[in-house]
């Protein structure tokens, strides 16, 4: 919280430079992937070549979690680009047209409060 407030308050100076950098940005973009992999991955991967569960107390473990990542994070640039960027686009490009209180909203659920007479 303190750090997104930190980002905010100085957006525009040199001490969160860093935060605009384009690997952080690009990052930010892949995450929803990257959570949804990457227990997956690391599960499978570590049961598949150790036979065991995650763990990094070893360097053979270590190196089965680097190798994790990787396909972690080859995974969510590919599902980013194949599907939740054309899903935004599509999102962006789509509107509703019909006004308030005409659709399925009732005009009191949509923001006019109710006359009591």
């Amino acid at each position: 919280m303190i750090l997104i407030a930190w980002a905010i308050l100085f957006a525009d100076e040199k001490i969160t430079a860093p935060l605009r950098w384009k690997a952080l940005t690009r990052l930010g973009q892949y995450s929803d992937g990257i959570s949804m992999y990457h227990q997956m991955v690391a599960g499978l991967l570590h049961g598949a070549v150790l036979g065991a569960g995650p763990d990094i107390s070893s360097p053979s473990g270590f190196a089965t979690t680097i190798a994790s990542l990787v396909v972690t994070l080859g995974l969510a640039c590919l599902s980013y680009h194949t599907v939740e960027r054309p899903c935004l686009r599509a999102g962006r490009t789509f509107a509703y047209g019909v006004p308030v209180g005409q659709g399925l909203i009732p005009m009191r659920l949509a923001g006019t409060p109710p006359q009591i007479s």
